[in-house]
This record gives structure tokens, sequence and C-alpha cells, in this order.
């Protein structure tokens, strides 16, 4: 059934999965199903993904505001707020609150492992680097 709403969510995320010009369909169907139901945090994490990959980087902000509004701690919201704070080119401290907020609220969150992951092999190369 093309107008269940398992189907449109569905949909919306095989849509950000394709990428490219999928990413503004996607974005329409978060809204329309926000716009049924309610605007959960997974619609609007959704919401926020689309205009983040359309460099839509101010507006992926707002939404994810409005997510953290709803739940401070939302792993998700938190993880995509990180990111869209590096696009922005916000200031480190920025960046490290909701990073350091991810951290307290879900440690073994497999974003952080791929973040820490990624900075220990940045120090080792530096290390490297500063040796040779």
């Amino acid at each position: 059934d093309d107008d269940a709403t398992l189907t449109k969510l569905t949909g919306a995320w095989v849509s950000m999965a394709e990428g490219g010009e999928k990413y503004q369909d996607a974005l329409y169907e978060f809204q329309e199903l926000g716009e049924k139901y309610n605007m959960s945090l997974t619609l609007t994490n959704g919401m926020a993904l689309a205009n983040l990959h359309m460099g839509k980087y101010d507006e992926a902000e707002r939404l994810l505001q409005e997510g953290l509004s709803k739940s401070a701690s939302d792993v998700d919201t938190l993880a995509n707020m990180v990111v869209t704070m590096h696009y922005l080119r916000k200031p480190q401290d920025v960046t490290n609150r909701y990073l350091n907020q991810l951290r307290a609220v879900a440690p073994s969150h497999p974003w952080i492992a791929k973040y820490d992951g990624a900075e220990s092999s940045f120090e080792r190369c530096c290390a490297a680097a500063s040796k040779a």
C-alpha cells in the first residue's frame, strides 16, 4: 500500500540512501508524515539530515534544536548536532559541548566509537609526522 505510513517512512529513508535529488523527496515525505501525525524525533532528525545533505546547514541546526527541546538526551539528535556544528564551522567549544553531552548520555554509542577511532588515528599520524 503506497499510502501506508510504514511504506512512506521506508520510502523516505530509501530516498536518503539514494542521495542526490532524492534528498528533497525524503524531506517532503518526512514533513508530510509529521504534519499528518506528529513530528517525532525520528522525523525531525530525518528532516535535519536531508537538509544537511542538501547543504542547508542553518535549517538542519534549527530542526535539531527543535529536537533537543523535545529531548535533550536523544543520542541521534546529539550526534547529528555535532556534525552540523562542524559544517557550520562553529567554535570548537560549541561542538565539544554537544560531543560531551553525547558521551555522557551514551558513552558506548557507535558514533562515539567511530569518532574516537578517527581521533586516535589522526593523533598517531601527527605523532609519526612530527618524528619524521
